[in-house]
């Protein structure tokens, strides 16, 4: 069943509606809960924005409804100013912001445990239901069919990881945009916990995220939130970020399953074979923030050698979580234009109703 949502805002854009479709995605066990956010009325088809999360964020981090005496003390005419999906909705894009399998509303595979390869397939058969779908006109309603749907596949920190393996292992999309993915701070701070892994005799990987789940952490196969009390909220949102913001997002942890978490930080090392498998037109988004000290975000695009199409932003003043940063509208605009750019217009796309 599908749930339409109609919201209307005050800005100025190219599509001042947008329409809201709760879907269920992939093979039965295995789907993903996303929602699909379009123009009320289509205009111009372009390629379909996929979005995943980072963990302790569901879909919600892609389309963030943060109430305005939150965000400007009620004084706000534009309750959508940190969802992405919103804004690229406006500029005529699909967008479908899914939970990975195991978060959210999305599946909890019955098999045991929630690995990696589990929670990437389930990404690769939500992607493959996702065009069929989109190919016979039947994702939601005013959405008409597209014979040959092009898709965009975009992730956020641990969703970057799981975007990177998937679109490596299975292809599927016709670009790929990793945010906050920054393979040399990750092997950082896996050596920083080495000695606390040699003494527990777990993986690094395992010690990492123990250190960041804190007292909630109840071993690899549970499903539960990360203590963002415990964690570094200064490298998620800068020291000097709003306050309000930094509680709305401690206060909004989503659960995840822990083990997937584990194993993409110990894939760290062998992540560079995956990534010289890219070779489809990627962006590469980073906070200026989250660079601090650390080698530039070019030895990331490094890894990186056989795309023959790479762009890299940095977004100003932006720490980890991108969408909660005051320079994310230029973020998205890049996002957007690049998304446009690399995979290309098609002719306009007529509504179902006015067909």
């Amino acid at each position: 069943m599908f749930y339409i949502q109609h919201q209307q805002y005050e800005r100025c854009s190219l599509l001042a509606t947008v329409v809201k479709t709760e879907v269920m995605l992939g093979t039965s066990g295995r789907r993903l809960s996303g929602v699909v956010v379009t123009p009320e009325t289509p205009r111009i088809r372009f390629p379909t924005l996929v979005c995943v999360p980072g963990a302790s964020y569901g879909r919600e981090y892609w389309d963030l409804q943060i109430p305005e005496s939150i965000t400007s003390g009620g004084g706000s005419t534009n309750p959508n100013a940190y969802s992405f999906a919103e804004y690229a909705a406006t500029q005529g894009f699909v967008v479908v912001a899914l939970d990975p399998l195991g978060v959210g509303a999305s599946d909890r595979p019955a098999e045991q445990p929630c690995t990696l390869d589990r929670v990437v397939a389930a990404g690769s058969e939500a992607l493959t239901d996702l065009r069929r779908q989109l190919s016979l006109g039947t994702l939601c309603v005013g959405l008409a069919a597209m014979p040959e749907p092009t898709v965009v596949l975009m992730g956020h920190s641990t969703g970057a990881i799981l975007a990177l393996i998937q679109q490596a292992r299975f292809g599927g999309c016709d670009a790929i945009s990793l945010l906050g993915l920054n393979f040399v701070q990750m092997a950082q701070r896996l050596a920083s916990v080495e000695s606390i892994a040699r003494n527990d005799s777990t993986s690094a990987g395992e010690a990492r995220i123990r250190s960041l789940y804190g007292s909630a952490w109840r071993g690899l196969d549970t499903i539960d939130k990360m203590d963002k009390k415990l964690m570094d909220l200064d490298f998620f949102h800068g020291p000097a970020g709003d306050p309000r913001i930094r509680s709305f997002d401690a206060t909004h942890s989503v659960p995840w399953p822990a083990r997937p978490i584990v194993e993409g930080f110990d894939n760290i090392p062998t992540m560079r074979d995956l990534a010289m498998k890219i070779g489809v037109p990627l962006f590469l988004g980073y906070g200026e923030g989250e660079l601090d000290g650390l080698p530039s975000p070019h030895s990331n695009a490094a890894w990186f050698p056989n795309t023959q199409d790479l762009t890299l932003y940095v977004t100003p003043g932006a720490y980890h979580c991108h969408n909660f940063s005051d320079g994310r509208r230029e973020l998205w605009r890049r996002i957007c234009d690049w998304a446009a750019s690399v995979v290309g217009n098609s002719p306009a796309l007529i509504s179902k109703e006015t067909a």
